[in-house]
């Protein structure tokens, strides 16, 4: 009754086989293929009883990350919960041009010229905000050798717990603080002395894109949804920029090559947003370059704006 192969024979007509895999594999601690090529390898009582839990909770909806506890994201396995925004493929985008802008900033077109990490030994700053599980500042840190600063900033108390947990598995030091957007974050971070990239992955889908996507319906709805028009707390985090003085806060850190330190906010958006995305940014930061990234599905997927480049 407890083989795998009499467990998937008789739950993938419940949900599907390759959810059934998944639970088996998180339980035997095993990878798919020898899910797959010992079918008469077998479950303990307990592990059947943690089996069935699965199956139900799959049934009501969660996803299969939310129930085992583990996503892999960029390459690392991260922990995550029902108070966490699960990772997405389409976020490594966010990561990956992060990285570039990090690691060679003069092959950015927004940063052209700004050639800041080889001219100089200041420590890049990296704030990313809205952080859930810290998936995307631990993969920023642990794919490059840059001497940045990290710091991650969620209003959910529970999500920082998650994003600590996480921090200590992949041994990344952050700075974890809770709180709104910048409000948290110490007004030196914005002296305009080091260069400052924030990563924002903030909620922007409408209630009713959340409504009608039932693969979503589990993971927090805060997390996932602006309260206000769709891209309120973007706009709300160009406005504390502007607040802080950050585009007229440029101090030349590297004089014999008349480099300065720039402030780049990369954002990820639905395909639909950059053009309303792009207004707002330069109600904001009216000099403010802005670039569009596509995904790997050719959508438009990031807006990129350096604001005082």
């Amino acid at each position: 009754m407890l083989r795998l192969e009499t467990l998937r024979q008789r739950f993938s007509t419940t949900i599907a086989d390759r959810d059934v895999v998944i639970f088996l594999s998180a339980l035997l601690h095993q990878n798919s293929a020898f899910i797959l090529s010992h079918p008469q390898a077998s479950l303990n009582l307990f592990q059947y009883a943690r089996f069935r839990w699965y199956v139900s909770q799959r049934k009501k909806g969660y996803s299969v990350a939310a129930i085992i506890g583990h996503k892999e994201f960029f390459g690392l396995d991260f922990i995550v919960s029902k108070h966490t925004l699960i990772p997405r493929p389409e976020t490594e985008l966010l990561v990956e041009e992060t990285l570039k802008i990090i690691a060679d900033p003069k092959n950015s077109k927004t940063l052209k010229n700004n050639d800041f990490l080889k001219n100089t030994s200041a420590a890049a700053i990296v704030v990313d905000v809205g952080t859930g599980s810290g998936c995307i500042p631990i993969a920023i840190l642990k794919n490059t050798t840059a001497p940045i600063i990290v710091w991650a900033i969620d209003t959910s108390s529970r999500a920082l717990q998650i994003a600590q947990k996480n921090t200590k598995k992949h041994q990344t030091p952050i700075t974890f603080l809770r709180g709104n957007l910048l409000t948290p974050l110490p007004a030196s971070i914005f002296s305009g002395n080091t260069p400052l990239v924030i990563t924002a992955n903030l909620p922007y889908l409408t209630h009713e894109q959340f409504a009608n996507e039932p693969s979503i319906q589990r993971e927090p709805y805060q997390a996932l949804v602006a309260k206000k028009n769709v891209l309120a707390l973007y706009e709300e985090l160009f406005e504390q920029l502007q607040q802080r003085n950050v585009a007229s806060s440029t101090k030349i850190i590297a004089p014999a090559t008349n480099v300065a330190a720039p402030t780049t906010v990369v954002c990820e958006i639905d395909h639909m947003q950059p053009p309303e995305l792009i207004k707002i940014i330069h109600n904001y930061f009216p000099n403010a370059k802005t670039t569009i990234k596509k995904d790997l599905a050719g959508r438009d997927r990031l807006v990129i704006a350096a604001l005082n480049s």
